[in-house]
C-alpha cells in the first residue's frame, strides 16, 4: 500500500508564538499516543523561538496606511519592556564565537535594539555614530 499525500506531505501555516503554545497546550492537556511525536516537535519550535534560536518564518510587510503612518506599525506598538526583552537576548548571545545577529533576528527586531541601545546610551561612539548616519540616509537628510 502506498502513502498518501497527505500521510507524508508537510504543510506550513503561518502561526504566532502565541498560536502554537496554545495548541501545545490543548495537546498536552489531552495527549493521545500519536500525538507524542507532534508534541515534542512544538515543544522544541517554542523552546527555540523563546532563546531567540527560531527566526519567524514569515514577517508580514507594513501596509499602505502604515507606511503613511495612519497606523501604527509593530515596531511602533512595540512596548519598552518588549525592546528591553530584544536587548537582552541580544547581549546574552553578542559576545559568543560566531554570533550573526542577523541569522537570529529580523531586520526589525535588530531595528527596535539599535534604537533600544541608542536611546539608553548603550552604544559606543563608533556605533552611534553608525547608528546616527544610517538614520539620516534612511530620512533622506
Amino acid at each position: 500500500m502506498t502513502n498518501s499525500p497527505q500521510d507524508t506531505s508537510k504543510y506550513r501555516p503561518y502561526l504566532t508564538l502565541k498560536q502554537i503554545q496554545k495548541i501545545l497546550a490543548s495537546l498536552k492537556g489531552n495527549p493521545e499516543p500519536e500525538d507524542s511525536d507532534l508534541i515534542a516537535s512544538l515543544e522544541v519550535l517554542v523552546w527555540k523561538a523563546n532563546q531567540g534560536l527560531q527566526k519567524a518564518s514569515y514577517v508580514p510587510a507594513p501596509t499602505w496606511a502604515q507606511k503613511l503612518d495612519f497606523e501604527p506599525t509593530a515596531a511602533k506598538r512595540t512596548s519598552l519592556n518588549d525592546r528591553i526583552n530584544l536587548y537582552v537576548r541580544w547581549k546574552s548571545l553578542h559576545n559568543h564565537e560566531n554570533f550573526v545577529a542577523s541569522k537570529i533576528f529580523s531586520a526589525s527586531e535588530m531595528a527596535l535594539i539599535d534604537e533600544y541601545r541608542f536611546t539608553a546610551n548603550l552604544m559606543d561612539e563608533q556605533e552611534e555614530m553608525e547608528y546616527t548616519a544610517s538614520l539620516m540616509k534612511v530620512g533622506g537628510i
